[in-house]
């Protein structure tokens, strides 16, 4: 019985998601990771058919490696838009995943807000990395009612996505309904100090909150902390206290 199937670009296998999906469709697949391999808007449909199809599937990895990572024929998924749309449609359905991954992907604004949509009826959910995709302000709307429904997050990564202060102020809504929240990833999102304030506001909720990822910094177990900013938005300073001792780091 096939349980985990794994094909990554760092082993330089290209697939064929129409003939892979068609004879994974036999087996009891849990994980499905499918790295950096080229899959596009076209080879999205054969995923939608593997994850509405399936009732073993927990957990789904479409991310792209970067190529100086991996091999000199590495490559990317370039999901985009399109992509995300198509497999948006089969998790709408109602899914057994646990954890999803398509970062780095294109998915832009019009992308996120389709998986985010589709994410009300996958209330299992425990981990979600959508980080570099130019989600933005407006794709991350899309997640405050989705939200309500998938308490169960834990891990959250939506790092380098072009938040700005806005795309923080709509995460913070978020963010009040995920109170299991133990990691969460929002590195290199520009959101300077007013966006600072309103994440705080959901933080005192998170008390599971373990690592907390900002600009080049990670805090755990951080129940009060301060940041700095520089005129560019890029963090020159950073304080927390947990359990009475200060932790200061500096860039």
């Amino acid at each position: 019985m096939l349980g985990l199937l794994r094909l990554l670009t760092r082993w330089q296998v290209f697939v064929d998601c129409v003939v892979l999906t068609s004879a994974v469709s036999f087996f009891h697949v849990d994980v499905f990771t499918v790295v950096g391999n080229c899959i596009g808007p076209d080879g999205a449909p054969a995923i939608c058919r593997l994850v509405g199809l399936s009732t073993s599937l927990t957990d789904l990895d479409l991310r792209s490696y970067l190529s100086f990572v991996c091999s000199p024929n590495a490559s990317d998924n370039s999901l985009g838009a399109a992509g995300a749309c198509l497999i948006s449609q089969a998790l709408s359905m109602g899914t057994w995943i646990r954890h999803l991954a398509i970062g780095d992907n294109g998915l832009g604004a019009k992308g996120a807000t389709a998986i985010f949509s589709a994410l009300k009826s996958n209330v299992g959910l425990m981990s979600l990395a959508l980080g570099q995709n130019d989600i933005g302000p407006s794709g991350v709307a899309a997640f405050v009612d989705s939200s309500s429904v998938c308490r169960g997050i834990s891990v959250l990564c939506l790092d380098q996505s072009k938040l700005g202060v806005s795309g923080a102020a709509a995460l913070a809504r978020a963010l009040r309904n995920l109170r299991m929240m133990k990691e969460l990833d929002l590195t290199g999102n520009r959101i300077g100090n007013e966006g600072c304030v309103s994440l705080s506001q959901s933080f005192v909720l998170m008390s599971m909150l373990a690592s907390l990822k900002l600009g080049s910094y990670i805090l755990f177990g951080a129940n009060w902390w301060h940041r700095q900013w520089d005129r560019c938005g890029r963090c020159c300073c950073v304080s927390s206290i947990s359990d009475g001792a200060w932790w200061s780091f500096c860039c």
